[in-house]
């Protein structure tokens, strides 16, 4: 019958340290000692390692910009001690940074691009490794750049907006942008690209009443433009609207009267007014012109605008052309 076997816990673990500490303090120093030996050893050798250093530039004309065409990244392959590459791996990415005033960037055969060897570097970066260390290749070997000069102007800024209003109701007047345009800044192509800034996507309030929101702007090309402010501010009200009928006398364009005269002189106008507007609104606010001419077959017709408030909404003409006929000789 064999032996029984002894059960391992954590309490005859501790009894067995207690009983024996010398022997386990002496034991934990050797391997301590032990290790600190084997990584003294390890670190000290020399191996070939990858460095990725980052390249910036200063002396520039504020007129100016430097835009890389590639990342301004090089990469060095050194030969250096263990305990660099230690190093290396726990500190940040390393800079190297050129002065401009003390730096040649020489043009490619396109015009505003321009190139710098990254052998030419080698040097600078050189100072900042250890003496222990040396570089055996870099990568890539030509960096690209292209130098804008930089241009600011104003543009409008245009909200994206959506709205499911209920029956009856809608914006009581046209919404308030602040600010309503923002100053841009950067490459002189992309600013020549870009004639006005979208807000992020806005949903309006569905119900009646004043409401204010915030929108973000989009940046369309943010590698190549700066905003001045990232934020607008959108304000309005929704009102309870009812229809409006009446009768407008049309205003004939130059265009038209030399043309001919109108068969009518008068259409019917339907609209939507807010509610709190129709004790006050005045029928002759709302301006219906004949603006221009379409020919069909041999008839001439003169095409009706509306023109009134902001607040009217849905203007509707009836008949929307009228036909023109020539004055004879």
């Amino acid at each position: 019958m064999g032996s029984p076997s002894v059960r391992i816990t954590s309490r005859r673990i501790l009894l067995y340290i207690k009983r024996n500490r010398r022997q386990v303090l002496s034991f934990l120093m050797f391997l301590a000692l032990s290790a600190l030996l084997w990584f003294s050893i390890k670190l000290n050798r020399q191996y070939v390692h990858t460095v990725t250093y980052e390249v910036n530039f200063n002396g520039m004309d504020a007129r100016d910009e430097i835009v890389a065409l590639q990342p301004p990244l090089i990469k060095l392959e050194i030969n250096t001690h263990g305990y660099e590459i230690l190093f290396f791996r726990f500190s940040r990415t390393p800079v190297v940074t050129l002065d401009l005033d003390q730096t040649i960037l020489r043009e490619t055969a396109q015009p505003g691009v321009f190139y710098l060897t990254a052998q030419s570097l080698v040097a600078r970066i050189s100072s900042q490794l250890p003496l222990s260390s040396s570089v055996l290749s870099v990568k890539p070997d030509t960096l690209f750049f292209r130098i804008s000069r930089i241009q600011s102007r104003m543009v409008p800024v245009v909200p994206v907006l959506s709205s499911g209003f209920k029956p009856a109701t809608d914006l009581h007047d046209t919404l308030h942008i602040t600010p309503d345009s923002v100053l841009i800044s950067g490459d002189e192509a992309r600013i020549g690209q870009t004639s006005f800034i979208k807000t992020s996507p806005v949903t309006l309030p569905t119900g009646e009443g004043a409401f204010r929101v915030t929108a973000a702007l989009i940046n369309p090309y943010p590698e190549h433009l700066r905003l001045e402010t990232d934020r607008v501010e959108i304000s309005g009200a929704v009102s309870k609207f009812v229809e409006k009928s009446f009768m407008a006398q049309v205003i004939t364009s130059d265009t038209v009267i030399t043309a001919g005269v109108l068969k009518n002189q008068t259409v019917e106008v339907h609209c939507q007014i807010p509610a709190e507007e129709i004790s006050v609104f005045n029928p002759l606010s709302v301006e219906v012109v004949a603006a221009r001419l379409v020919k069909e077959g041999s008839s001439l017709f003169a095409i009706l605008e509306a023109r009134g408030p902001a607040y009217v909404k849905k203007i509707r003409l009836i008949p929307e052309r009228i036909l023109v006929e020539p004055v004879s000789d």
